[in-house]
């Protein structure tokens, strides 16, 4: 098996290399001559988990996993709630509520560390039938949700902004299905 090398660049960005050592020291090396300060990651590169084991499960259980579209949208078709959920927020026009919905389902059901994009949003409520734009997720979690949300970074164009839910938000969500 030929060496690997992590490498984590300051805008985040996570390469993962395989080669001979010369040729990964040459690469590291170039990386640094640039300017790129790639530091090497803290820990290894994600591996999924072994056979048998739900993902939720594994080692981590947190905020950097790809979020698993199609389990989400199951679990809002399937949770206990889903009736309530279904009169009171899919029924209804209310993008705000759409949005909480999505992050309100993974706090509670998948992991509360795990965020999501405007994409991601967009990717379930699409699947559940009342497709909310990336443009629309996006405006709504910085603008009508942001003291509901907190997000993993600052919102600049053509980054990505992992968002979770917070206190307030599980709270006014909570009372949303209430109502």
């Amino acid at each position: 098996m030929p060496p690997k090398a992590n490498i984590c660049l300051p805008d985040g960005t996570k390469i993962e290399l395989d080669g001979t050592l010369d040729e990964l020291q040459k690469l590291t090396e170039h990386l640094h001559s640039r300017g790129a300060g790639a530091q090497p990651l803290k820990q290894p590169a994600y591996t999924p988990p072994p056979a048998g084991r739900p993902a939720d499960q594994a080692e981590g259980g947190g905020g950097d996993e790809e979020p698993d579209v199609a389990r989400i949208v199951a679990i809002i078709r399937d949770c206990d709630e889903a009736e309530v959920i279904e009169r009171k927020v899919l029924d209804k026009r209310d993008v705000l509520n759409r949005v909480l919905l999505c992050l309100w389902i993974v706090n509670k059901y998948v992991s509360p560390t795990m965020g999501l994009t405007s994409g991601d949003v967009a990717r379930i409520t699409d699947q559940l039938g009342i497709k909310v734009a990336i443009s629309h997720a996006s405006t709504t979690l910085s603008d009508r949700a942001k003291s509901f949300v907190t997000g993993d970074s600052v919102r600049k164009q053509g980054g990505a902004v992992h968002y979770r839910l917070n206190r307030r938000g599980v709270q006014h969500f909570d009372t949303v299905l209430a109502e």
